[in-house]
């Protein structure tokens, strides 16, 4: 599983019901997390400029208009993510709760891989390291450059690319990027080794969408987008 963003919180919160009911590990071999950040304490520039009566009026204007923005992101999961963040639910056990069962980070032993952006002023690098100490499995961090975007769009053939990884995430963010060395190039191909070691056998492509006597319901992006 891979999630970028706002988009990681929610599988994290996934992957934790799924491990509160036992089903975690026949599910799921290994997660992703990019440019993704949890521990709202340490969210920067964001962070610093959300409080009660900011997060309560935003609330409020989504629920009466919708959310007129490019994500499609319903009133309700707008609401959930700014209560999420004031609370910084994530980073105690049980404060918060996905499908009816606690969140709890450190419960998730699977292994995880998480990227963040050098230049990233939406989700701080270092907020982004701090992700790799709330999970119970084995972590890597990956620090590439750019930002929020150009991070993430890093095709392998990007000359001016570089990021550092490493699997050793005891020291603190500065001390760690001081120590970890630069390697040139997009950290894709690596993420694609650590992949594939926790993949299966290749299989050829489905001929359609479905499967299993499953079939789509709608065309995407789906009619929750509709929601309020």
């Amino acid at each position: 599983m891979l999630g970028f963003c706002s988009g990681g919180t929610l599988q994290s919160m996934a992957l934790a019901a799924l491990q509160h009911r036992g089903e975690l590990a026949d599910k799921v071999a290994g997660f992703a997390l990019a440019v993704c950040v949890l521990d709202q304490a340490r969210a920067g520039v964001t962070g610093a400029f959300l409080d009660a009566d900011t997060a309560e009026a935003a609330t409020a204007v989504s629920a009466r208009r919708g959310n007129a923005e490019t994500t499609r992101m319903t009133a309700a999961l707008h609401r959930d993510l700014l209560d999420l963040g004031l609370r910084n639910a994530l980073v105690q056990p049980g404060e918060a709760h996905m499908l009816g069962a606690p969140v709890d980070l450190s419960a998730i032993t699977i292994d995880g891989y998480v990227v963040g952006g050098v230049a990233d002023h939406i989700s701080p690098w270092q907020a982004c390291y701090r992700s790799t100490q709330l999970f119970g499995g084995r972590m890597r961090f990956v620090l590439s450059t750019s930002g929020h975007i150009a991070a993430m769009v890093n095709p392998p053939t990007n000359p001016k690319a570089s990021y550092q990884v490493s699997a050793d995430l005891h020291a603190e963010p500065t001390a760690w990027q001081e120590a970890t060395p630069s390697t040139q190039g997009s950290w894709w191909p690596d993420y694609l080794a650590w992949l594939s070691e926790r993949s299966g056998p290749d299989r050829d492509a489905p001929d359609a969408l479905g499967g299993a006597g499953l079939t789509p319901l709608d065309p995407a992006p789906g009619v929750y987008v509709l929601d309020r």
